[in-house]
């Protein structure tokens, strides 16, 4: 599963890009750095109103909605959206901060079947897995592309299976230019 950088080497106090927890059930952030400073967590239902949130220290014990030293935090996120760090009362040094969830815990893998031409399609917003695509029929000059947000996971060209097993973060979207044959996008 993907380590995304929350914060780096920030110098000044502020939030940190925010992890979109969606459908994830735990997630870890780990502190990095040598700083003088606060690295506070807090969640959002919506993006824009943050609260402070708590989470258990992986060095010691405790329960924690803030750290001032290099650690580890891991959190319930399940009745959450997005999770963040900030960045306080900083004095001196840089702070960067990793996050990860194990995507595992998902749940049951779903599909989108196409046959009729679909660009566009979102099929699943926020984060999830893609574990797999299958085209058993390649239509006249059809190409499957498939994203995560605007990044493209992959074109498709040919008929045939197609392993990923790769997180998306912002959603996944599958656009199928051309006469479209016949294409099942797994996923959870």
């Amino acid at each position: 599963m993907p380590v995304f950088t929350l914060l780096n080497n920030a110098a000044a106090n502020g939030p940190g890009t925010s992890m979109d927890c969606t459908d994830v059930n735990k997630a870890v952030i780990q502190v990095m750095g040598s700083f003088t400073a606060d690295v506070r967590f807090e969640a959002s239902l919506d993006g824009e109103h943050w609260f402070p949130f708590e989470g258990k220290l992986a060095c010691g014990k405790g329960i924690v909605n803030m750290v001032s030293s290099p650690n580890a935090v891991y959190f319930d996120v399940e009745a959450i959206r997005y999770l963040r760090p900030v960045v306080a009362n900083l004095v001196q040094g840089t702070v960067t901060a990793l996050g990860y969830f194990d995507a595992k815990g998902l749940g049951p893998y779903s599909y989108v079947h196409f046959n009729a031409t679909t660009s566009g399609t979102v099929v699943k917003s926020g984060v999830g897995v893609l574990h797999a695509v299958n085209v058993g029929d390649i239509g006249t000059s059809m190409t499957v592309t498939l994203q995560d947000g605007a990044s493209v996971i992959g074109i498709i060209k040919t008929a045939g299976h197609y392993q990923y097993d790769v997180v998306f973060t912002d959603g996944l979207t599958v656009a199928v230019g051309g006469t479209p044959g016949d294409v099942t996008v797994l996923y959870k």
